[in-house]
This record gives C-alpha cells, structure tokens and sequence, in this order.
C-alpha cells in the first residue's frame, strides 16, 4: 500500500473513531438490517489471445436483475455495514476467427458479491458510499467449429475482488432508493481446444461493471405516522 493510501485510511479510520466516540451510535435513519431488489445494465468486456490469431476484444451487454440484504451502523453522519448481493446477468460475447472458421465466446450468467460499506450523510436522508469486497461469478469460456462439427465448454465459479459506490436516500425512515456502480476484474482463464484444423490455444480475459437501481426496506421498523401540518 502507498504511502498516500495508508494516510488516507489512517486519516479515515481516526475520523470513524472520534465520530464513533462522540456520537449515538444505532440511531441513525440508515442504522438497521434491510432487504431489497436491484436491477440495471451489466457490461461484460473480454479480451481474447490465441496461439495462432492475433488479440480480439469486445463488450457484451445485458439487463440485470437480483436482489440484496445488508446491515448498517450509524454514528452520527458516518455510516458502516456489510452487504451481500445476488444477480442474474446473462452477458455474451462472441468472437469469429475467420482463419480456423470457429467461433468462441465468453458468457456470464449470474454474480454475487460479499461488501462492506462506508459513507457518510449529506443530509439526514441521503448517504454518499464506497463499497468493496469479494464477489464470486459463473463464468463460461465455449467454442463451436461447425465444419467438424466440435465444440466444448469450460464454466466455472470465479472469485475476484469487486468495488465501487453510490448514493442512497431515505424516505419515511424505513424506505430507501439508491443509485450504484460495481466494477470486477475476473481475471485470466487459460484454455485448450482442439479443432478441426488443430489445437488452438486461447487465454481469456474478463471484466465486467454492473450500474443499477436499488430499492430496499428497514426491517423491524414501522413507517411514520403522518401528522398533518397545523
């Protein structure tokens, strides 16, 4: 870790203790266990490299749709919590190499990440946060030669770190909408294919940024009452 970095977090970790210290912690609009539903755009990009063909890459996109649940603790304006997600994405890329007539792809089908959070209130009802961890991915690396006709497939579940962040705002203390941006490297995959002209050797690389909108519900409170203005 930079320099710059480990001052940062000391910085920040010095300001969460004194908040911590001086503040009612658990009191906050945004303290509690909540459950919710998210949906949005999923972005895969991938980068092929083979033996025998030169570098390729590409974007897949798709809509995503999941769910969410998570706990927070707040004291004063900083607010601190863990968070785990699942989401369905069914992105793919396809790539045709001319010179082996084949074509291969890379697909994600479904995500699910592990977090922790931290931000702070710009207002009573509105949290700015960061958010990173663990997320793990299904994963699929295929190809299909229609002249012999071969194919295979290699899907497995990828662990990789995730981060990102976004705003969240409350209403009628139990009701909360947010807006996020979540990015994750997938890292490399190597793999073997034996074709009909051959052995074809092919590393993959994927990434893929999912932005979306989340609503979510405070367990365990009621909503407000409303009181008409005299």
């Amino acid at each position: 870790m930079s320099v710059a970095l480990r001052a940062l977090a000391i910085g920040f970790a010095a300001l969460v203790s004194t908040t911590a210290a001086s503040a009612n912690c658990g009191k906050g609009n945004f303290s509690g266990a909540y459950i919710g539903a998210a949906a949005g755009y999923a972005g895969l990009s991938n980068q092929m490299d083979t033996f025998n063909v030169a570098t390729q890459k590409g974007d897949g996109t798709s809509a995503m749709i999941g769910g969410f649940t998570g706990y927070n603790i707040q004291c004063g304006s900083i607010v601190m919590g863990g968070e785990a997600d699942l989401s369905y994405l069914g992105a793919k890329r396809d790539f045709y190499v001319s010179s082996v007539n084949t074509t291969f792809s890379s697909s994600t089908d479904w995500a699910g990440s592990v977090r922790g959070r931290l931000g702070v209130t710009l207002h009573p009802n509105m949290l700015l946060y960061g958010t990173a961890g663990w997320a793990y991915t299904n994963r699929k690396h295929s190809f299909n030669d229609p002249d012999t006709p071969l194919s295979d497939s290699k899907t497995s579940t990828v662990s990789s770190f995730i981060w990102g962040g976004g705003v969240e705002i409350m209403n009628q203390n139990r009701w909360s909408l947010r807006g996020e941006i979540l990015y994750t490297d997938l890292g490399s995959d190597n793999n073997t294919y034996t074709t009909g002209l051959g052995t074809t050797y092919v590393n993959w690389k994927d990434s893929y940024v999912t932005a979306r909108i989340g609503l979510s519900i405070k367990l365990g409170d009621r909503e407000r009452d409303y009181v008409p203005m005299k």
